[in-house]
């Protein structure tokens, strides 16, 4: 799907399902956000601003497995050139491979902006090591984070 495409849906789709109880919002994946080279021009292309002005989009959403905290400077920024600044955003799915990487997650539970964030963790790619397990439950431990 190209980010044309992936609007045109977006623009069809989503004034369908947003109700006041249900919140809509694009949810972009890591490889969107991976390449800094492609910052505005390839970011910019999967979303439409409008979506957020007339109130159909509640939050923006990606995904992130590598690097995951280092991600939300880079989103909102990326928003910030669309006009974005106030918009809450939600974490699909986050990971990270080692502890001290997943630990920077902990700034997700203290951003205002950042209403959702699920850890992702199929075991299959990351085990689950102790390093990682202390890393995972010192999130939790934020005052923000309900589980």
């Amino acid at each position: 799907m190209t980010s044309q495409q992936f609007v045109a849906m977006q623009d069809a789709l989503a004034p369908h399902l947003a109700r006041p109880h249900v919140k809509v919002a694009p949810i972009l994946t890591s490889w969107q956000l991976d390449n800094p080279a492609n910052d505005a021009t390839d970011f910019d292309a999967w979303i439409d601003p409008a979506l957020f002005a007339d109130g159909t989009y509640s939050f923006f959403g990606f995904d992130s497995y590598v690097t995951p905290y280092d991600r939300v400077p880079l989103v909102k920024a990326r928003l910030h050139g669309l006009g974005l600044d106030d918009v809450p955003l939600g974490i699909g799915e986050f990971n990270s491979q080692d502890a001290a990487e997943l630990r920077k997650a902990v700034g997700f539970a203290t951003d205002p902006r950042v209403i959702v964030a699920c850890f992702w963790d199929s075991g299959q790619w990351y085990p689950l090591t102790p390093a990682r397990e202390d890393a995972f439950k010192s999130i939790l431990t934020q005052s923000r984070v309900q589980h």
